[in-house]
Formats: structure tokens, C-alpha cells, sequence
């Protein structure tokens, strides 16, 4: 049952009966790491590879299509398929943020479990190498999508 205190005209709740655990007993649930950790890393790396070939080839048109665009109005068709095809380049640079996100899940169960040292060394370096082939690939997001902005519009008073 809560118990209700009144102090200096604020009022607390207390739940004698709810047992908070300490941060020993709080642990994160997680899959073990998985046995063949080189193939699961293998893997991710050759998914996030595969991912910025596309990335690469589509950045290629994309930035042609922002190009042929730019200064041109929202309404114009160029500007409707640049904008249609960096929205598709963004799709590919999902790919590699998912791969990141693998990592970074492989490296906090790697962490939890205590992971021996090449284990962990394995992980960094993988994370390393994708988030530098992001920090890539958001650099070019970043230059496409300014040729792609539209001057601020103002209205004609009358």
C-alpha cells in the first residue's frame, strides 16, 4: 500500500513494497556473443561493403540529378527526381548505420560478458572501419543535399 508524506508543501509516495534492484542485480538481457564471432563479423562487413558499392554508385547519379536541379524551384521535375533519388540514397546509407548498429550490439554483449581481448580488439576495429565508411558516405549526403536546398521563398506584399 503507498504511504503518503506531506513536507514543506510537497507531497511524496513511497511503495514499501516495490524492491528496486541494486546495480549488481540489474543486469541487460542479451544473447551470448555468438560462438563464431569472426564469420558474424565477416559478415557485417561484407553486408556494410556491399551497402556502399550502392551507396557509391547511387551517390554518382544522385549528385548528377542535384546538379541538373539546382536553383531550380520544388516544382520543377529535375528538382522532384533529385529529390526522389537522394531519398534513395539515404535508403542506402541506412545500410550502413544498420551494420554500425550491429557492431555497436555485438561490442555491449562482447563488454557484458567479459569478451577476451582479441575478441574485443576484432569488434573495434570492424567498428572503426564502419564508422569511418559512414562518416564517408554522410559527407557526401551532406554536399548533395545542399545543392538540393531552396533559397528561403518570400512573399510580395501587395
Amino acid at each position: 500500500m503507498p504511504v503518503a508524506k506531506s513536507e514543506a508543501g510537497r507531497v511524496s509516495v513511497r511503495f514499501p513494497e516495490v524492491a528496486v534492484p541494486t546495480p549488481s542485480q540489474a543486469r541487460l538481457p542479451t544473447e551470448p556473443l555468438p560462438i563464431e564471432l569472426d564469420a558474424r563479423l565477416a559478415a557485417i562487413y561484407a553486408n556494410a561493403v556491399r551497402a556502399n558499392t550502392e551507396f557509391e554508385a547511387s551517390a554518382k547519379s544522385t549528385g548528377r540529378r542535384a546538379q541538373a536541379a539546382k536553383g531550380l524551384g520544388v516544382n520543377s521535375d529535375a528538382w522532384a527526381i533529385a529529390e526522389l533519388s537522394f531519398a534513395d540514397l539515404n535508403t542506402q546509407f541506412s545500410k550502413t548505420q544498420l551494420a554500425l548498429a550491429d557492431v555497436d550490439m555485438l561490442a555491449a554483449q562482447a563488454e557484458i560478458e567479459s569478451a577476451e581481448p582479441e575478441k574485443l580488439e576484432a569488434i573495434a576495429q570492424l567498428r572503426s572501419d564502419l564508422t569511418e565508411m559512414r562518416d564517408v558516405q554522410a559527407g557526401i549526403l551532406a554536399a548533395i543535399g545542399a545543392d538540393l536546398e531552396q533559397p528561403a521563398q518570400t512573399v510580395d506584399e501587395e
